[in-house]
């Protein structure tokens, strides 16, 4: 059985408002991307590209991963999501336990990979330059006060801290979807599913 709630920061209807606009973002970059092909266009008109650039970088600052679910998605099963999140917006939702996982994993996956990616721009910043280090003490006073904390307060240790500092294959990915499977009890295949496949 899966979990019915998520394991970050509360979605909440902000939340649910936020993967809309996200969903909606989506929708428009892959709409268009499809007008041109039926058309014989095998690439961005120059005209449209500095936009789309600019929407497209917006875009993955906000929701990290994102431009992959825009490549991988088919446009149905874009509007199908988006549908639903404007149902859930439009109800006021704001109960975890009435979302469907995907929107869940999500809305975790982005919040985690932004937490990943503000950590190693401060370990950059931080770390000796000769030791390629930083301490745990130094550290979680960055971390717990951070705006882009994800990873909640009681999760964190000074062995997780290491596995952060150097994860597998040099990857943080890995740990971030070990620690979603292991919230939501589906496989990392199951996970990746839900974010990158049309059913």
């Amino acid at each position: 059985m899966t979990r019915q709630t998520n394991f970050t920061h509360a979605i909440g209807l902000a939340g649910i408002s936020a993967l809309r606009k996200k969903y909606q973002a989506m929708l428009d970059l892959r709409s268009k991307r499809e007008a041109w092909q039926q058309v014989g266009l095998l690439r961005v008109p120059d005209e449209a590209l500095a936009a789309r650039q600019k929407q497209s970088q917006d875009l993955a600052q906000e929701f990290p991963g994102v431009l992959r679910q825009v490549d991988a998605l088919e446009l149905g099963a874009i509007q199908e999501r988006l549908d639903l999140l404007e149902g859930l917006v439009q109800e006021g939702v704001e109960r975890p336990e009435a979302l469907p996982t995907w929107a869940l994993v999500e809305w975790d996956y982005h919040k985690l990979q932004k937490e990943a990616l503000s950590f190693k721009a401060w370990k950059r910043k931080f770390e000796v330059p000769e030791q390629k280090t930083v301490d745990y003490v130094t550290f979680f006073d960055w971390w717990e006060n951070s705006s882009k904390r994800a990873t909640p307060l009681g999760c964190m240790s000074e062995a997780l801290f290491l596995e952060w500092c150097s994860p597998p294959s040099g990857r943080s990915s890995i740990l971030i979807w070990r620690v979603l499977s292991e919230h939501y009890g589906v496989s990392e295949g199951g996970l990746r599913q839900m974010l990158f496949a049309s059913t």
